[in-house]
């Protein structure tokens, strides 16, 4: 909940969007076109993971070093596989990051 994305309205923590009820479109990448795109978000609840989360730290090209809390089973964008569950990772997967 505390991870921030990119909506058409700012940056927006997860939580905000999904207590509040925001009606905003999220930053997305488009592995079709490969494009950015803002897209409706399609559903929004709150669950409590029945699955293991992960904490993911993730260097960009220019070494910043960027966090991402997910489960298990989210899956990943990866420029050289598609997507790939969290625990699937490896240190050889290109993480595509959206900005």
């Amino acid at each position: 909940g505390d991870t921030e994305i990119i909506t058409d309205n700012g940056i927006k923590q997860i939580k905000d969007i999904v207590n509040n009820k925001l009606q905003c479109k999220v930053l997305s990448y488009n592995s079709r076109t490969k494009t950015n795109e803002f897209k409706d978000i399609l559903a929004a609840v709150e669950l409590i993971p029945s699955e293991h989360c992960l904490e993911l730290k993730i260097q960009t090209d220019r070494g910043d070093i960027l966090t991402l809390k997910c489960t298990e089973s989210h899956k990943i964008f990866t420029t050289n596989r598609g997507y790939v569950k969290a625990k699937d990772l490896t240190c050889d997967d290109d993480i595509k990051i959206i900005s």
